[in-house]
């Protein structure tokens, strides 16, 4: 290899005469002297064609010289950037005569070449010092870490290999990040072989994320401003091992020395985030030794408009296919070319036709063969591509020494006929894009017309408006050539043209029996849903309703309205049109406006589900997740001591008078509930701190016993008091309490049970006995203060109230003239003892008081089971069907506190199903975070039918990001 430069090329070059008026330039001395006008002679620097004229002149010098100096000639055409000429040969006696060349030629047109580098030292012996690139004192300098700077990359002569030698600036702990600051860092990596593509293609696809980004009002995120925190923990990671780029060292020789054949094989590949190429030289000499080296590679971040994989894929062969074609340009060989995907999808659209294909693909496929013709197209697995590094970017230090990036993959250096085998081609692989071919005069091909054409567009304005076009385009080109001019914008004649000519293609479709007997005079078909109508073909060719109104004074199109089938795509898309044009009206509203022209058939149940299914309208009144009620838990059916599990509630506030003449004070009620026989508990709390629901809750089981279990709603004032109530057993089984409290205290306590956040509805029980003891209430003192005796007084009656309410309906038993109520349960028990043994089968004569009184609680219990508990089979509310719930889906949260369309929306994130896999609560991933929250507080969006819709719920999807 050997480099040089030219020597002040620019002002090596004289313009002519007539042209040195056009560089003058103002010039004086001193401050005191006048100022002068002088002529630049030669091309000036930093004017704009100084460039093209530097090189033009050099280029032209070769050109004239050619027959003299033929080497220095070829390098100058094509080894030659700006002033720098980089060259080489095979052998120094090639070389020697090279440098002779030049240094002659060079001379002849007044131009000196100095910083003189080459990888032999032979070939620079007789070379002054002072016109070396690296020199000493006194000789050519043999540090191997001198280098020379060429293109962007540094070059060291003495072991011949590239390094990179970027100026990356260090970054210090608290240093705010901005969109700014980022770009000008990864504007220095400046990579113009692509060697570092694939760890370089994570900074371009970090940028393109940096794009998307929005401040804390939603809008876009200005140059400087502060970057997110976590954004910011991923740049610096990434930023603190750019620095290992200039430790990479390249071989600069990429053909194994006498060579016998060599090859090029290219690899693509693509993600959602990017897409790229890679090029690999692979030669082998007559020892049938094989070196196969990376020698560029190109990478592109995808477009933020969502493209289908197969697509992208088809993007990343076509820069395969560029860049192949640009190496062919410079190595002036034509070599024999493997291009390698691992998309077989490509492959397939590479094999047949272009113009089968759908326009995006047709395209691109025709390019990729135009420059490909006579190259090889395989298939190689993923996991064998290291294409594939490129989309998903890897870390500066995972490309230090990845011999897959580097060296491509093993098989490369074994023997061609260990290649990749190519997998056979499925005729469907791809077919989703062909293009669709329209055969007239057929009543399915009609149909296939109809629906693929309406399907093209995203709204009823956009296909009328098209169509309006085309129709005026087929008018046209039946003219003659002269007359065929006509620039002006559609008129309503046009518009309703073309409206027309879309209905009479819908009725042809769908009342195609119809429409033949009309147009012969016949009657109806006996099953045609237009039978009730009397209708008639006119004048342009559509069906419209008789009717009996044609005597009224209103318009002809509402008295004749145009019959439409309410299922067709054609109806769906007007009706969405008029609803947008209403203002979203609702299905009354919409139905009424759109039968003033049109009559679509079934039409009330098709505008309900318009209606109900678009985002906005869905989003102001939304639909409630409705889930399979679930088994009652074993608390509920499960034989117990009364009061063991209980549920706990507050309700208020109710105001007392602590003495008269003195204001009145709030208060509340804390509920307690026993789960298995409803029995209620009352207790008067003053306000609603922990402290006071802690004393609630000792007089509660100083009176009922101590439960095993307390379940409660998500109330921050029952989540203090768990943690109290945790802290206190914590204390009690120190070793310092042992001698003090009993066994049972130091190893029982209570066990909590929280219902999910914003679920009141998983406390039904609780709920149900709060609605009923604040009705006796109201009843009673209504808002009136009374004094805390009286309403304790009261409370108390109130409990007996409720405990006295059956729980069943009248036994079928005629001695038995008592219902069963929670009273048969709370009488007689000890509030610590448990059931005593079954004597259900002893003689009464047999037991004593005590046993007589067990065997009238136990007859209760038989009850229970027998009367109350089987009542509990039924689903009396939510027995559908469960709703399958999926990861991914976008919902609307519901808060009770806030307008519909102000709810927030989050993708279900994960899901957490009972103990019949019935997914009732799940995790919700929202723009303020993760939250847990029941189904039926959950809104699902509904589907979209059209891309409109599609459009309208990334929208609203990207508000999450």
């Amino acid at each position: 290899m050997l480099v040089s430069d030219v020597e002040k090329m620019f002002r090596q070059i004289n313009l002519s005469p007539e042209d040195r008026p056009l560089q003058c330039i103002l010039w004086r001395a001193a401050p005191g002297e006048e100022v002068e006008v002088y002529e630049l002679n030669t091309v000036t620097y930093g004017t704009k064609p100084a460039p093209f004229l530097a090189t033009r002149t050099l280029k032209q010098l070769a050109t004239e010289e050619e027959g003299r100096f033929p080497l220095a000639a070829r390098a100058a055409n094509e080894d030659t950037y700006m002033d720098d000429v980089i060259t080489g040969s095979d052998d120094v006696e090639t070389a020697l005569e090279m440098r002779f060349q030049l240094d002659k030629m060079m001379s002849r047109g007044g131009f000196k070449l100095r910083k003189w580098a080459s990888n032999c030292p032979k070939v620079l012996d007789d070379i002054s010092p002072e016109d070396l690139a690296i020199r000493d004192s006194e000789e050519v300098s043999l540090d191997p870490t001198a280098s020379v700077k060429t293109l962007g990359l540094t070059w060291l002569p003495k072991p011949d290999v590239l390094r990179f030698q970027f100026n990356i600036p260090e970054l210090e702990e608290d240093t705010k990040l901005s969109k700014r600051q980022i770009l000008s860092v990864i504007a220095t990596l400046f990579d113009p072989l692509g060697l570092l593509g694939a760890a370089i293609t994570t900074a371009k696809i970090f940028m393109q994320r940096l794009w998307t980004l929005q401040d804390e009002n939603g809008g876009k995120l200005e140059w400087d401003q502060p970057l997110p925190s976590t954004v910011g923990e991923v740049w610096k990671k990434y930023h603190a091992q750019l620095p290992l780029f200039n430790t990479i060292s390249i071989e600069r020789c990429v053909i194994i020395p006498g060579a016998t054949s060599v090859e090029i094989h290219c690899f693509s590949a693509a993600s959602e985030k990017a897409f790229g190429a890679c090029l690999y030289l692979r030669s082998q000499n007559s020892r049938k030794e094989v070196l196969v080296r990376l020698l560029t590679s190109k990478s592109k971040v995808s477009p933020l408009k969502c493209q289908t994989i197969p697509r992208l894929e088809l993007c990343g062969a076509l820069l395969a296919a560029q860049l192949y074609e640009k190496v062919q340009d410079s190595i002036k060989m034509k070599l024999k070319t493997y291009f390698w995907t691992d998309s077989t999808c490509v492959l397939r659209w590479l094999l047949a036709t272009p113009t089968i294909w759908v326009t995006y693909v047709a395209n691109r496929v025709a390019k990729i063969q135009t420059i490909t013709e006579g190259c090889f197209w395989g298939h190689v697995p993923g996991v064998e591509n290291p294409a594939d590094l490129i989309p998903r970017g890897i870390s500066p230090e995972d490309i230090l020494e990845n011999n897959f990036w580097w060296n491509g993959p093993s098989w490369l250096e074994a023997d061609p006929t260990r290649y990749p085998k190519q997998p056979e081609n499925s005729a469907e692989i791809g077919e989703e894009e062909r293009r669709h071919t329209i055969v007239a005069n057929s009543a399915a091909s009609l149909a296939a017309f109809n629906e693929n054409y309406f399907k093209r567009f995203a709204s009823y304005t956009d296909v009328i408006r098209r169509t309006a076009y085309w129709l005026r385009l087929i008018k046209l080109l039946r003219k003659p050539r002269h007359e065929r001019r006509d620039g002006s914008f559609l008129s309503t004649a046009q518009l309703r043209e073309s409206e027309y000519t879309l209905v009479r293609r819908v009725q042809e479709e769908m009342f195609a029996e119809e429409w033949k007997a009309l147009r012969k005079g016949q009657h109806m078909p006996a099953k045609s849903p237009l039978r009730w109508y009397n209708p008639y073909l006119s004048k342009d060719g559509i069906i419209r309703v008789g009717g009996r109104i044609s005597k009224s004074e209103e318009a002809d199109d509402a008295k004749h309205p145009i019959p439409l089938p309410a299922r067709h795509v054609f109806t769906r898309m007007l009706l969405k049109h008029y609803h947008e044009r209403l203002l979203h009206a609702g299905p009354q509203l919409l139905l009424g406006t759109v039968r003033l022209r049109y009559w679509p058939l079934g039409g009330r149940d098709v505008v309900r589900q318009i209606v109900h299914k678009f985002l906005r309208c869905f989003r102001v009144k939304p639909t409630r997740i409705q889930q399979f009620m679930g088994e009652l838990p074993a608390s509920r059916v499960t034989v117990s001591r009364p009061f063991s599990r209980a549920g706990v509630h507050y309700f208020g506030p109710v105001y007392l008078r602590p003495a008269p003449r003195r204001p009145a004070v709030k208060a509340y009620v804390a509920l307690f509930i026993c789960l298995c026989i409803k029995a209620v508990h009352l207790e008067l709390v003053s306000d609603l701190s922990t402290d006071r629901f802690l004393q609630a809750l000792r007089r509660f089981v100083a009176r009922r016993g101590k439960c095993t279990d307390i379940f409660s709603d998500n109330g921050t004032n029952f989540v203090g008091a768990r943690n109290k109530l945790r802290e206190f057993l914590i204390l009690l089984n120190d070793k310092t309490h042992r001698e003090v409290v009993s066994t049972a205290y130091a190893t029982e306590g209570i066990q909590w049970h929280f219902s999910p956040p914003s679920a009141p509805h998983l406390g039904d029980i609780w709920e149900a006995a709060v609605r009923s003891a604040k009705k006796h209430l109201l009843k009673v003192i209504g808002e009136n203060p009374v004094s805390p005796e009286d309403f304790t007084t009261l409370l108390v009656q109130v409990e007996r109230c409720l405990n006295s309410r059956p729980l069943t309906s009248m036994s079928e038993d005629p001695n038995d003239l008592e219902p069963l109520t929670p009273s048969h349960f709370l009488v007689g028990a000890s509030l610590q003892a448990l059931p005593e043994p079954n004597l259900e089968n002893v003689q009464l004569n047999r037991l004593n008081k005590w046993q007589l009184m067990q065997r009238k609680l136990q007859d209760f219990w038989r009850r229970w089971r027998r009367e109350y508990l089987c009542q509990l089979q039924a689903r009396t509310k939510r027995w559908k069907p469960p709703v399958q719930i999926e990861v991914g889906k976008l919902v609307v949260i519901q808060d009770d506190n806030l307008p519909p369309m102000r709810w927030r929306m989050g993708r279900i994130h994960k899901l957490h199903p009972g103990d019949d896999q019935v997914v009732r609560v799940v995790t919700v991933k929202t723009a303020g975070g993760m939250l847990t929250r029941p189904v039926e507080k959950l809104c699902i969006l509904p589907l979209p039918d059209s891309d409109a819709d599609v459009e309208a719920e990334d929208n609203l999807s990207n508000s999450l990001v």
